[in-house]
């Protein structure tokens, strides 16, 4: 069983929600619901993972298995919850975040690591339909943090990867012949190039 499916009926038990009401709250068509549910080849539209993940709320990158972390679709605000509160209430959450930022005070603040990388970036990559790299202009850009072993830099342009990958993102690329089933890559299509999670049906890349 997928990932997603796993996580989906999880969800679905859990809220005792059905396909119907999750069609009906989001476009989604009651069959392609029904097809998620029961095929576990079917591979769901991200864009689809997003709008299933808005109505049942929950975050789309658990739902899609980009992450074992589980939380909300929506973090619940603060000020609601303590506007509900009694006066006695309100008095232990004053109380408590005096206490917070009373430790935090005492504590010594930790310089930032400065250290830096220079990496070369060699152009852009589309999240959507394949683009050229656009002028190779090889500059670098300095970091504090990056994978190890990647070799060059890109920058995102399209929102199709998000939330994940983000529109005008870095993403750091380490050159390989191949890519794994269900890995990310940049893939170069005729020498256009575009960055998806990459599946394999019958060997052939989908």
């Amino acid at each position: 069983m997928s990932v997603f499916l796993e996580r989906l009926q999880r969800v679905l038990d859990e809220k005792n929600i059905k396909a119907v009401d999750i069609a009906n709250a989001t476009g989604i068509s009651n069959a392609t619901i029904s097809k998620y549910l029961s095929d576990d080849k079917k591979k769901p539209a991200f864009e689809y993972v997003l709008k299933i993940a808005e109505y049942i709320n929950e975050d789309p990158r658990w739902l899609g298995g980009f992450s074992d972390s589980r939380k909300p679709f929506r973090e619940p605000e603060l000020t609601p919850v303590y506007n509900r509160l009694s006066p006695i209430g309100k008095k232990e959450v004053m109380d408590f975040a005096a206490f917070l930022l009373a430790r935090e005070n005492a504590q010594p603040q930790l310089e930032e690591d400065l250290t830096t990388y220079n990496i070369p970036m060699l152009g852009r990559t589309a999240a959507g339909t394949a683009i050229g790299y656009g002028d190779p202009i090889y500059e670098t850009v300095s970091i504090k943090d990056m994978p190890k072993n990647a070799d060059f830099a890109l920058v995102v342009r399209g929102d199709s990867m998000e939330p994940l990958i983000k529109d005008a993102s870095f993403v750091f690329v380490k050159s390989q012949p191949t890519i794994e089933n269900g890995e990310i890559g940049i893939i170069d299509i005729d020498g256009e190039v575009t960055c998806k999670k990459v599946y394999y049906v019958d060997g052939l890349l989908e």
